[in-house]
């Protein structure tokens, strides 16, 4: 098997990283059938999003839905071009970083596919509003601190548990053999884009976003070659541009939706400012701008229905990555913070899709209704007090508010990152795929 798998990732080539798209005027393609088994997630969906948009038991279909499918069977054009460049060329590294500094001109005769890269990362869409953004950036710093946690156990959740999420994460093996590396790198990314120079193409905070993308163009490549173009043709595009999309959906609304569920509300107008910052942040990860919601109520449909498509965990990685994946909060705060993020979570994904997730793990027996139950009590009353700051003009956030990103997360990143180091894990520039281009380091398909 080993013999047959290095002949047939031998032969792929650029174009083998995106399968042929419906033509003009064609229908768009139906998502993978193993997405439309069932809906997921129910208890999420209705808790968080029927206050905006219907939450039914039957698949919402709609021109906007067809196109979320469609996109499910592609991937990111220009960075997959990149991508192959490595194959080809020894200095692409280096060559992508001269690009993320600007410098594309001074390559001798500089590949196309950097050249390309290089336009697009200058070229800022005209749909983008940069006041919005910054708004919706300020907003999402001042969730409450319980809001976030529970977004972040949903986000270790949603990794685990999400079919596509699950497999292409699952081959890398990096949340088996490196979960510290990853808490580092995840944690470090999901500060940098609450700066407020993230979005200036000029910032280090930029090039981190794009250092990430870059990274999920090398792991589609390998995962493509590894798996073979009969296993992506019957389940989609691993990390496909739709999942990224879903990005939007996983950090941008999650949060302040929480603190809604808390009972601390949200405007539309401050979900429209949301919306805006995470597009732009999701396209430069890597999503087309065709799919990425741009006001609040497109960023709520969205949500509902990335996740009602989230399939079924992967048997062969459930229990490994949920434990691999809570052993940073454990290890760093030990038994009582992995009860309140445990707790945390259950309190939104509900306690049935809860113990689905951590059956059979070590974490199983733990009384999930309880921890939940006592997670609301402290966040209710915690969204109840921010509620009355938010409407009390003396307490409202001013234009100068966290004007150094999120303090919350920067505190749980600095406390990880010195965690990592004293145990010999330090940060890096997202270079863990370069060599995984070839597919041979990533696992098989199920």
């Amino acid at each position: 098997m080993a013999t047959e798998n290095v002949g047939m990732m031998s032969s792929f080539s650029a174009e083998d990283l995106h399968l042929p798209g419906p033509g003009v005027g064609a229908e768009l393609r139906p998502p993978p059938a193993r997405y439309r088994e069932e809906r997921r997630w129910e208890h999420l969906r209705k808790s968080l999003y029927s206050p905006w948009v219907h939450v039914g038991d039957e698949w919402e279909e709609s021109a906007y839905t067809h196109l979320l499918d469609e996109y499910m069977w592609r991937g990111d054009e220009i960075m997959d071009a990149v991508a192959h460049l490595f194959s080809r060329a020894g200095n692409g590294r280096a060559m992508f970083e001269q690009v993320l500094d600007g410098d594309v001109r001074s390559i001798p005769d500089a590949p196309q596919e950097l050249v390309d890269l290089a336009e697009h990362l200058d070229r800022v869409p005209s749909w983008f509003d940069r006041e919005a953004s910054e708004r919706g950036r300020r907003r999402l710093c001042a969730v409450s601190p319980m809001a976030k946690l529970a977004a972040f156990g949903f986000s270790l959740f949603a990794v685990t548990m999400k079919e596509d999420a699950a497999e292409s994460t699952g081959a890398t093996g990096q949340f088996k053999q490196e979960p510290l590396r990853r808490a580092v790198d995840t944690s470090r990314y999901f500060l940098e884009v609450t700066h407020p120079t993230a979005l200036d193409r000029e910032s280090e905070r930029f090039k981190t976003i794009i250092r990430v993308r870059l990274m999920h163009a090398l792991v589609r490549k390998g995962l493509i070659r590894r798996w073979g173009p009969a296993r992506v043709a019957e389940t989609g595009m691993p990390l496909s541009d739709a999942s990224v999309a879903g990005g939007h959906a996983w950090f941008g609304t999650m949060p302040v939706v929480i603190d809604q569920y808390l009972g601390r509300p949200i405007s539309m107008s401050d979900l429209d400012d949301v919306a805006m910052h995470w597009a732009y942040i999701a396209y430069l990860t890597g999503a087309s701008a065709e799919i990425l919601p741009k006001n609040g109520l497109d960023s709520i449909r969205l949500a509902d229905h990335i996740f009602a498509s989230a399939g079924r965990p992967v048997p062969r990685y459930r229990v490994q990555m949920a434990e691999a994946l809570l052993y940073p909060t454990e290890a760093l705060g030990g038994e009582a913070a992995i009860r309140d993020l445990i707790g945390a979570t259950t309190a939104v994904v509900g306690t049935r899709d809860a113990q689905e997730w951590l059956s059979g793990t070590k974490y199983e027996s733990l009384p999930l209704a309880e921890l939940a139950s006592g997670f609301r009590a402290v966040a209710e009353q915690q969204a109840l007090v921010m509620r009355h700051e938010d409407e009390d003009p003396t307490t409202a956030r001013s234009q100068d508010a966290f004007v150094d990103g999120d303090p919350d997360m920067t505190a749980a990143y600095l406390a990880m990152r010195d965690f990592a180091a004293e145990r010999g894990v330090h940060v890096t520039e997202y270079t863990e795929h370069d060599g995984s281009t070839s597919g041979r380091s990533l696992g098989p398909a199920r």
